[in-house]
């Protein structure tokens, strides 16, 4: 059974967009497989991460507050829940030649080449 969203970034029901992103920014740098070189860590991070994009975004949180992981579930595949979510704003203060979003979208599989320059 999946853990409760709002327990896994350790905030409350009627948190805002900033204490959530504060929330995931702290738990993401601690548990980050950068940092860390072992499994648990890494399934954290994730669990992390996906917390993160449904209760950021107001429509999946709406969903989610409402119907739970089933609600999530139904309605969005796994790569849906992370689409419009914006993770190098998170970290625009990290010096790095690869973003990290992209380095975020290649850990998960997410990470398509552009084609035709696009």
């Amino acid at each position: 059974m999946k853990k409760d969203y709002y327990e896994i970034l350790g905030v409350s029901r009627d948190s805002t967009k900033d204490e959530i992103k504060r929330a995931y920014r702290n738990l993401a740098l601690k548990y980050h497989p950068d940092r860390n070189n072992d499994k648990e860590s890494e399934e954290k991070f994730k669990e992390i991460a996906e917390a993160y994009a449904v209760l950021f975004d107001e429509e999946k949180r709406k969903l989610y507050d409402m119907q739970g992981h089933s609600g999530i579930e139904k309605n969005y595949s796994y790569e849906e829940i992370f689409k419009e979510t914006y993770f190098s704003d998170l970290f625009h203060d990290i010096n790095s030649e690869e973003s990290f979003e992209d380095l975020f979208r290649s850990f998960f599989g997410f990470n398509e080449k552009k084609k035709n320059g696009k």
